[in-house]
């Protein structure tokens, strides 16, 4: 999609730098019968087939590195190394909307100025014009076309609120874009240069973009706001960072809804039919039931030839949508874009090493995003509770737990090799359609999650050791507790507790179960009582019978 790439001179005498821009729009598998031909043009790109023309400078300050370069390798088994100290999540300065001048355009100047218009006319090549966009299209009068260039516009304010841009200071900032059904009428119309490879899907440079039509209403306008994220990035920002946050953030934005009036940008999903044709969570979902979901350090790492087929993009938008989203980190993340200027080789780095302290609970949690990820996935709502936390008391001690949050920290630590008894009771609301669901610590068990009923009461313990192969994030294995249960542990750890509800679920929930935690010792001598019950089956078993939770 968007790309600058530094070339050196060699024997130049001024060691004059030339950046250009070469952007790549992959995002479905090619036919067969294309292969040759994709593969004959990746060729002719890797020997430095684009767009020779410097990317756009600022009159007061240089391009200092390109947008798009190899993040520097971090071994993926080994992150940042926590501090000793107790973790806290770092704080950002909270800095004024930027004044950098609005940045001339790339490419060929002033586009839309010269195009010869009766040429165009008699291509059978219309113009829609805005007050941010003029598009040429070559596709009928009529449908949802028409629409591009209000959808356009009301992207502007939404892209200088996340970019802490001042809207005024866009006054004149123009782009000109080109959808294509037919690209060889563009092509000799004199739209579509010669210059410009054979892309995919879409491609931008500068104030322009070209797309080619799309089977779909939804993917043809987010297509427009990805290119268009690009050009206000690169033009506005001065770079957009390395492929990863390049991609990423412009999926993050693209990523809408439209309902004929109204554009929202920056939307999860609620349902696939609401994006046709988009498909990012289907390909993360069916990499971890192949076992082989990407780490962030993998997404990182991605080159500047990466984003040549569907899969980076989805994982791209995956890393953007997770830390954008997440309540603990979002405003590390959303700083980045002061950052695009600089060496993309150290941009990944310097963002690792800016959360270093909160590295492992971030790999916990992108673990428990990506293999839970669905349709309406509440990023805040999932993010994970925790607290400071105590010993268990010989006289026991209880929790709250909210039922309309994920995974929350109980506040207690479990000792190795002490039996705890946990009791659960409470009536919460699980959702309002078409009436009330109200459910117990048992669950409703004429539905269910995940193998067990909707809404029962579950639990987990972090600070274990992970078995060889196991991903570190404790709640992906939980065990069923329902109203009552016997927990063992191996290894000391904190209790967490959650109800089995899709993440999507959680926002219409209310009340709280409490939960009260004993030692089964205890227990025993209070109650001069042998015999433990297994929460499972109601049934009275003899103490051994318990879970060995790992």
């Amino acid at each position: 999609m968007g790309e600058l790439i530094t070339v050196s001179l060699a024997g130049c005498p001024l060691g004059v730098w030339v950046l250009m821009k070469r952007s790549h729009r992959i995002t479905q598998p090619l036919p067969n019968a294309s292969a040759p031909v994709l593969s004959a043009w990746l060729c002719l790109c890797a020997v430095g087939c684009s767009d020779p023309r410097p990317a756009v400078q600022s009159p007061d300050r240089e391009v200092t590195q390109p947008a798009r370069t190899a993040v520097k390798s971090t071994d993926e088994g080994a992150p940042p190394q926590p501090s000793a100290e107790p973790r806290q999540s770092p704080e950002v300065a909270v800095e004024p909307p930027d004044r950098r001048p609005v940045m001339p355009p790339s490419g060929r100047p002033a586009a839309a100025e010269k195009i010869d218009q009766e040429r165009v006319a008699a291509f059978g090549i219309r113009r829609l014009q805005s007050l941010h966009l003029t598009l040429y299209t070559d596709l009928p009068p009529g449908g949802v076309i028409g629409e591009l260039p209000e959808v356009f516009d009301q992207a502007i304010p939404q892209w200088c609120d996340y970019f802490q841009r001042d809207p005024a200071e866009l006054t004149g900032w123009k782009l000109t874009g080109y959808v294509m059904q037919t690209p060889r009428r563009f092509r000799d119309a004199g739209l579509l240069p010669a210059d410009v490879g054979p892309f995919l899907h879409g491609y931008n440079r500068g104030l322009e973009f070209w797309i080619h039509e799309q089977p779909t209403d939804y993917y043809r306008r987010h297509l427009m706001l990805h290119e268009g994220t690009h050009a206000f990035m690169q033009t506005q920002l001065g770079g957009a960072g390395p492929p990863w946050f390049m991609e990423g953030v412009a999926e993050l934005l693209a990523t809408h809804a439209w309902d004929g009036q109204r554009l929202t940008m920056r939307k999860m999903p609620t349902d696939r039919q609401q994006t046709p044709g988009w498909g990012r969570i289907r390909v993360i979902r069916d990499r971890v039931d192949a076992e082989q979901p990407l780490s962030l350090q993998q997404i990182f790492r991605y080159g500047p030839g990466a984003h040549r087929g569907v899969e980076p993009y989805a994982w791209s938008w995956a890393a953007a949508t997770f830390f954008d989203q997440h309540p603990r980190w979002q405003a590390a993340f959303r700083a980045l874009h002061r950052r695009v200027r600089g060496p993309a080789t150290e941009f990944s780095e310097r963002f690792m090493q800016q959360l270093r302290s909160d590295w492992t609970e971030i790999t916990e949690e992108w673990q428990l995003f990506t293999h839970r990820m669905d349709y309406g996935y509440d990023v805040p709502r999932s993010a994970v509770v925790r607290r400071a936390t105590r010993v268990v008391p010989d006289g026991g001690a209880e929790m709250q737990l909210e039922t309309d949050r994920g995974w929350q920290a109980s506040g207690w630590r479990l000792a190795a090799d002490v039996t705890y008894l946990l009791t659960a009771r409470g009536r919460y609301q699980l959702d309002d359609q078409p009436r009330i669901w109200w459910c117990e610590p048992e669950g409703v068990t004429i539905h269910y999650h995940r193998g067990r009923p909707l809404g029962m009461l579950l639990a987990a313990v972090s600070g274990q050791t992970p078995r060889a192969g196991d991903a570190v994030a404790p709640w992906l294995k939980p065990i069923s507790v329902g109203r009552t249960r016997h927990v063992t542990l191996r290894e000391a750890g904190t209790l967490y507790l959650a109800i089995n509800e899709p993440s999507r679920g959680l926002s219409d929930n209310i009340g709280a179960i409490t939960v009260r935690i004993q030692r089964q010792d205890v227990v025993h001598s209070q109650n001069g009582s042998s015999n433990a019950i297994d929460g499972s089956t109601g049934r009275r078993e003899p103490p051994a019978d318990v879970v060995r939770q790992r």
